[in-house]
């Protein structure tokens, strides 16, 4: 039968609900209508075929052509999973990333495919591949052991020169691997005499808060002595005002006679312990 008479003839069925339909254009209309996205071709009796198609593609759905699609993806997906990064000697690579700089990339690209068993070798690699446009991309081999292949290079340099070209590397690595080492030594040390000086200055901050507390303290215990004996020295005089205004009524004299003044201070000096008790005993409560 000619393909086109097929198409006339082929029905689309609903994967999801079973409804068969004479045409795509009313297939489209049922999964935009229901949301229903699996379709299958039928024919006449129902058969089912082994291709499906979503209603809203506007491709016809070909029945004979979907099985090698879905081979085609499944292949596809199986050879994505066997892609892995290849297995380099780490000692090389660790020598070559960390040492001398190079990226990692870059550094298990020289070392896969240079087959490389020293340094020397991979050098030489990434001398002769340094500008490749994928040098720095990440390298992705299917997984067969993940073996180095055989390359077949030219080197460039002799062995003697790689080697040159190695040392270099490796000491211009220390250089400033030393470099680095001393610019880090002196900033710690900086840190440190910073970090003393704010101690310093903290301490000294604290002493002299101290001072000044105990500066105002000790203004404040003078203050409230002065006042106490100037309250004192008021209710004396107040108390000689009355003794006198008392004796004048008596018709004696105002003066105390040695007597009276000795058991004037007498008193006094019971009314004095009398209110240091008193106080003793409030601060006891």
């Amino acid at each position: 039968r000619a393909p086109h008479a097929r198409e006339r003839a082929m029905k689309i069925k609903c994967g999801q609900c079973g409804e068969v339909f004479a045409d795509i254009a009313r297939a489209k209309s049922h999964g935009a209508t229901t949301g229903h996205d699996s379709f299958e071709a039928a024919n006449d009796d129902d058969a089912t075929a082994t291709a499906t198609a979503h209603a809203t593609n506007a491709t016809p759905v070909d029945v004979d052509a979907a099985p090698d699609a879905v081979k085609e993806d499944a292949t596809t997906r199986d050879e994505a999973s066997t892609l892995k990064e290849p297995s380099v000697r780490e000692d090389l690579l660790q020598e070559l990333t960390e040492l001398m700089g190079f990226g990692r990339n870059k550094a298990v690209r020289a070392l896969y495919y240079s087959k490389a068993d020293s340094a020397e070798r991979a050098i030489d690699w990434i001398e002769r591949h340094e500008d490749d446009a994928d040098v720095n991309e990440p390298l992705l081999v299917e997984d067969e052991g993940l073996k180095a292949r055989e390359v077949k290079t030219v080197s460039k340099m002799t062995p003697e020169e790689a080697k040159a070209k190695a040392d270099e590397l490796r000491r211009n690595a220390a250089a400033k691997k030393a470099e680095r080492l001393l610019e880090e030594k002196e900033m710690e040390r900086l840190r440190e005499q910073e970090r003393i000086r704010s101690g310093k200055e903290l301490l000294e901050a604290k002493k002299l808060e101290d001072e000044l507390s105990l500066k105002r303290n000790a203004e404040q215990r003078a203050a409230e002595k002065a006042e106490m004996d100037r309250a004192r020295a008021a209710i004396r005089v107040k108390i000689d005002e009355d003794r006198r205004e008392r004796r004048r009524k008596l018709g004696l004299p105002e003066e105390l006679s040695p007597e009276e003044m000795e058991e004037e201070r007498q008193r006094e000096e019971a009314r004095a312990q009398a209110a240091q008790e008193e106080i003793a005993r409030k601060a006891a409560a």
